[in-house]
C-alpha cells in the first residue's frame, strides 16, 4: 500500500512537471520558426534551421501551417494540464471529504467569494424604480398578437363529461394497499 503510494506520488510529480515542460518545448518552437519566418528565411543558427526543417516537414508545408499545428499542440497540452490539475484538485477533496468532512465543509467556504462591496440602497431602489415605474408602450396592433388571438380561438377544449361509470372504471384499476398520489386517495 505505502509502496503504491509513493509510486503515485512520483508519478504525479513527472507528470506535472512533463506537461508544462512540453507546452514550453512547442512555444520555443513556434518562436524559432516565426523567428526564421520573419527574418525570411535568414536563420543565424543553421543547425536549428535544419533541425526545424527535418523535424516539421517544411519543404511540404508552409511556414504558417506548421505554425498553426504548434498552436494546436500548445492549446491540446493546456487543457490537459488544466484537466490534470483538475483531476488532482478531485482527488484531493474526495480524500479530505473520506477523512473529515468538518474541515472539507470548511475549504468549500473559504473557497466562496464574497462580495466585498455592496451596492448602495438609493442606486439600488433607483434602478428598480426606473425598471418598473416607467410605464412602457408597446404595439399593441401587431401582427404577430393577432395571429395568437386567432389560435387561442380555434384551439378551445372541449367540455368533459365525467360519469360515475368512469369513475368506478378508474377506481377499479387502483392497486390494492398502494400509497396515496396527488388526489390523496387510498387504494385498500
Amino acid at each position: 500500500m505505502l509502496k503504491e503510494k509513493i509510486e503515485n506520488h512520483i508519478k504525479e510529480n513527472t507528470e506535472r512537471k512533463r506537461l508544462p515542460a512540453s507546452r514550453e518545448v512547442h512555444s520555443k518552437r513556434m518562436k524559432d520558426i516565426l523567428s526564421a519566418y520573419l527574418k525570411e528565411g535568414k536563420l543565424k543558427n543553421e543547425k536549428l534551421k535544419s533541425s526545424l526543417y527535418k523535424k516539421y516537414n517544411l519543404e511540404e508545408k508552409t511556414i504558417m501551417e506548421t505554425m498553426e499545428e504548434l498552436k494546436q499542440h500548445v492549446l491540446a497540452t493546456a487543457k490537459k494540464i488544466e484537466r490534470y490539475e483538475g483531476r488532482i484538485k478531485q482527488y484531493r477533496e474526495n480524500v479530505q471529504f473520506r477523512r473529515n468532512q468538518h474541515l472539507f465543509y470548511r475549504s468549500l467556504d473559504k473557497n466562496q467569494v464574497q462580495a466585498s462591496v455592496l451596492p448602495y440602497k438609493e442606486k439600488t431602489l433607483n434602478f428598480w424604480k426606473e425598471l418598473w415605474e416607467n410605464p412602457v408602450e408597446h404595439n399593441k396592433t401587431a401582427s404577430w398578437i393577432k395571429d395568437i388571438q386567432k389560435q387561442a380561438t380555434q384551439n378551445k377544449m372541449k367540455n368533459i363529461v365525467i360519469t360515475i361509470d368512469m369513475v368506478a372504471k378508474q377506481v377499479k384499476k387502483v392497486k390494492n394497499w398502494s400509497a396515496p398520489g396527488l388526489d390523496e386517495l387510498h387504494g385498500y
